[in-house]
């Protein structure tokens, strides 16, 4: 009996205190210790979770998923934002045109990361799908082409070959961090790298141009579902990414 009415006070005050976070629960994926989601430990095996810091799953809106805050889908050539063919049968995708990207905050900033999204390019040209910007380059991006996908922060990168094919969907990602660093297409691993600093010098991010000073290498063609989580997610993890 003592057992169970200290069990029932545990629980008592999870709940006040705040001890388990369902929203937390719910959005973190599994660790990769085995344990499942919303157990508290990390994908490193540490105490604390991986979180989703920014979703975009564009379906008919520009809105973050995870902070419910409009983006800006800024025209910088007098474009409109526009919507095309989802990935899969359900929702739908953003279409870029490279004069068109969605600009929004990310106050979190932490030391390892996960980008992961769908990517329709419409040519084989190297051409950003997300970056932070810098002064006068971007402190960090995440570019595509036929031959690669590559993300680079300061003088450090990661490249993982071959990029995506044209005119047709693919799942990129990158896992990046002090620790290590990896590219992956359609959940392959491409290419690994190290000694890569996650660098900020501002909240705002772009999704569909290059964040410089030139917007040569703005993205054109489709994106969907862009995610990034503040650690390294796991291979069965990237793969389960919707």
């Amino acid at each position: 009996m003592r057992w169970l009415v200290l069990l029932a006070a545990l629980a008592g005050c999870d709940r006040v205190f705040g001890l388990g976070d369902p929203y937390e629960d719910a959005r973190s994926p599994a660790g990769s210790d085995g344990a499942g989601p919303g157990d508290g430990r990390g994908l490193d095996g540490s105490d604390k979770a991986t979180a989703l810091i920014a979703s975009f799953p564009f379906d008919n809106n520009y809105t973050d998923a995870v902070s419910q805050t409009d983006a800006i889908c800024s025209s910088m050539l007098g474009s409109g934002c526009a919507f095309g063919s989802s990935h899969n049968a359900a929702g739908s995708s953003a279409s870029f045109d490279g004069a068109t990207c969605v600009t929004f905050q990310i106050p979190a900033r932490p030391p390892a990361i996960t980008i992961a999204m769908w990517v329709n390019a419409t040519s084989g040209a190297t051409e950003a799908v997300l970056t932070r910007p810098g002064f006068n380059d971007p402190t960090w991006l995440l570019e595509e082409d036929n031959d690669s996908v590559y993300f680079k922060s300061g003088t450090a990168s990661v490249t993982g070959t071959p990029g995506p094919t044209a005119t047709s969907w693919h799942a990129i990602a990158v896992t990046v961090g002090p620790g290590g660093s990896v590219a992956y297409l359609d959940g392959v691993e491409r290419g690994s790298g190290a000694g890569i600093t996650i660098s900020y010098i501002s909240d705002t991010a772009y999704i569909g141009c290059d964040g410089s000073t030139s917007s040569l290498d703005n993205f054109h063609g489709l994106l969907d579902n862009v995610e990034i989580y503040d650690g390294i997610l796991s291979v069965a993890e990237i793969q389960a990414i919707p």
